[in-house]
C-alpha cells in the first residue's frame, strides 16, 4: 500500500482533469495507491505516512519547503521554472501555434494575445502564438495587441476597449488568443459593452477546454484541449518511478496538446468579399453533410472559376480545402466527445467511407483518427 498526497484544488477544472489522469495511471499500474487530498496550508513535514506527492506549487518559497520534506514530489504548476521540484510541462509553444493556425484558417489576418507577464506558461504560449503567425507568413507588426497585465482587474475593461479601438481604426477582423478559458470567457463577456461583434469582427480562442466556461460563454468559446488529463497520467508515472528510486529522463518532455474543440467564437471571420463570406457560412452550416463545391456554386450563384479565384484571393486556399478542414474539425469533436466508431463518424460527417476519412484525417493532422482519440483519453 502506498499513500499519495494530492495538493490540488478539488474545485478547479484543470486540477480535476489532472487528478483523473493520476487515477487513470493508478488503476492501470499502481492499484495499491491510496489518495489523500491535502489543504494548501497543510504542513507536509507533519505527514509522516505519505509516500509521494502531486502538487501545484506556484511559489519558489513553497517549493523549497516541499523539497525539504524529502518526499518524491511532482509539481504540475507552470507558473515558473521550479529548480527544486520535478515538473511536468504542457507544450505551451505548440498550444500557441495551434491557436494561430486555427484563427488563420478561419480567415483572421490580424492578431492579439492576452495573458500574464508573470506566468512562464503564458509567456511560452505567446511565444508559440507569435511563432505560428510568422510561420504563416505574417510579420510581428501583424500582432496588433500583446496584453500581459490581465491580472490587474481594474485594467481589464481597458484591454477590451483597446481591442475595440483597434477594430475602429482598421476594420479587418482580429484573431485573439487568450491564455486560458477563464480569461477568454471574461473577454467575451465584455465584448457587447464595447460593441465588438464575435466572431464577425473578433475571433477568440481559449485554452484548456473547460466545458463549463466554454459552453456558458456567449457565443460559445472555441478552446484547445491542452492535455491536463494526460499531464496527470504522466505525473503519476514519474512519481511511481521516483518512489521506486528509478532514474528519470531530464528534462521531461512536455505533454502534447490533444486537439482543438471548435465552437462559435472563432468564426468564420467576416472578409471583405460578401460572396466568400456566404460560401464560408454555407460550408460550416453543412459541415456534417456530404457537401461539394457544386453545392456552394448553387448557393452563391456564381461560376466555379469566379468562386475559386475570389476564395483563394481572400483565404489563400480553395473552397474544397476549406470543406475538408471544416469536416475534419467536426470529426475531431466527435472523436473527443462520443464513443462512435469511425464508420459511424464518417457517415455523420458526410465522408463516403471510413477509409477516405482516415486518409484525409492523416494528411491534415499527421496522425490517425484513433491515435487522436487515444491522446484525448490517455
Amino acid at each position: 500500500m502506498a499513500y499519495i498526497g494530492i495538493q490540488l484544488s478539488q474545485q478547479g477544472f484543470y486540477h480535476q482533469q489532472s487528478f483523473r489522469g493520476v487515477c487513470d495511471f493508478a488503476r492501470q499500474h499502481c492499484p495499491d495507491w491510496r489518495f489523500r487530498f491535502l489543504d494548501p496550508a497543510h504542513k507536509i513535514s507533519e505527514s509522516k505516512n505519505l509516500d509521494g506527492l502531486v502538487v501545484a506549487s506556484r511559489q519558489v518559497e513553497m517549493s523549497v519547503i516541499l523539497h525539504g520534506s524529502g518526499l518524491p514530489i511532482v509539481n504540475l504548476s507552470t507558473q515558473f521554472l521550479d529548480p527544486h521540484l520535478v515538473q511536468v510541462w504542457l507544450d505551451d509553444v505548440e498550444i500557441g501555434r495551434i491557436a494561430a493556425a486555427h484563427l488563420h484558417q478561419r480567415g483572421f489576418r490580424r492578431w492579439a494575445y492576452i495573458g500574464f507577464d508573470d506566468h512562464l506558461g503564458s509567456r511560452r504560449r505567446k511565444e508559440g502564438y507569435l511563432k505560428g503567425i510568422l510561420e504563416l507568413g505574417y510579420t510581428p507588426d501583424d500582432l496588433v495587441m500583446d496584453i500581459g497585465d490581465w491580472q490587474d482587474a481594474t485594467a481589464q475593461p481597458k484591454v477590451v476597449a483597446r481591442l475595440a479601438q483597434a477594430l475602429d481604426y482598421d476594420p479587418r477582423p482580429i484573431g485573439c488568443f487568450a491564455f486560458d478559458d477563464a480569461l477568454g470567457s471574461a473577454v467575451l463577456g465584455m465584448c457587447p459593452e464595447f460593441g465588438i461583434e464575435v466572431p464577425k469582427r473578433l475571433g477568440l480562442i481559449g485554452a484548456g477546454n473547460d466545458d463549463y466556461l466554454c459552453e456558458t460563454s456567449f457565443p460559445t468559446m472555441s478552446s484547445i484541449d491542452i492535455g491536463h488529463r494526460a499531464r496527470g497520467f504522466e505525473a503519476a508515472r514519474v512519481l511511481a518511478k521516483m518512489i521506486e528510486g528509478q532514474p528519470l529522463q531530464t528534462p521531461l518532455p512536455p505533454i502534447t496538446p490533444v486537439g482543438l474543440v471548435v465552437r462559435e467564437s472563432t468564426g468564420p471571420a467576416a472578409t471583405n468579399d460578401p460572396l466568400v463570406d456566404k460560401a464560408i457560412a454555407f460550408i460550416h452550416l453543412n459541415a456534417r453533410k456530404e457537401v461539394y463545391v457544386e453545392d456552394i456554386l448553387k448557393h452563391v450563384h456564381t461560376s466555379r472559376r469566379t468562386l475559386e479565384r475570389r476564395f483563394r484571393s481572400v483565404m489563400s486556399w480553395s473552397p474544397h480545402q476549406h470543406i475538408l478542414y471544416a469536416k475534419i474539425e467536426e470529426v475531431k469533436q466527435m472523436l473527443l466527445t462520443t464513443d462512435l466508431d469511425l464508420e459511424s463518424i464518417a457517415r455523420a460527417t458526410g465522408f463516403p467511407s471510413r477509409t477516405y476519412l482516415s486518409k484525409v484525417f492523416r494528411k491534415m493532422t499527421d496522425m490517425t483518427p484513433m491515435t487522436f482519440r487515444g491522446r484525448g483519453r490517455k
